[in-house]
């Protein structure tokens, strides 16, 4: 009985690690917004950014303040994929694509929650 446990522990443990360890991705859908940064505002690991798209929108949306806080998926495209980065490694002039989550504000620009954001 004791072998058993310890049989199905180390399974659990090796499938938490697993997952642990898959690869982050961003959302399956398109982005909310895909713009450049053309103001960040930082407190620790949150804060919010205006993103701008340059010409026309790709998605329906040209002008987003977007929130950002320890829940939002932070990544930047790799060779292989995409690799989490902090809120700090974002910058003025970054091109990226966002993700919202939850209520949108209808001004102009549009306010929401950023679930996701991938510097490009």
């Amino acid at each position: 009985m004791r072998a058993r446990l310890l049989a199905i522990t180390l399974v659990l443990v090796a499938v938490a690690a697993s997952a642990a360890c898959s690869p982050a991705s961003p959302p399956d859908e398109n982005p909310s917004v895909r713009g450049t940064i053309t103001s960040i505002s930082r407190s620790g690991d949150s804060g919010s950014m205006l993103v701008e798209s340059a010409g026309p929108p790709v998605f329906d949306v040209d002008r987003a303040q977007v929130r950002v806080d320890g829940d939002t998926s932070l990544l930047r495209e790799a060779e292989d994929g995409y690799e989490p980065i902090a809120f700090s490694e974002f910058a003025e002039g970054d091109a990226v694509d966002i993700w919202f989550e939850g209520p949108v504000a209808e001004s102009y620009p549009v306010q929401a929650y950023a679930r996701a954001i991938v510097l490009r």
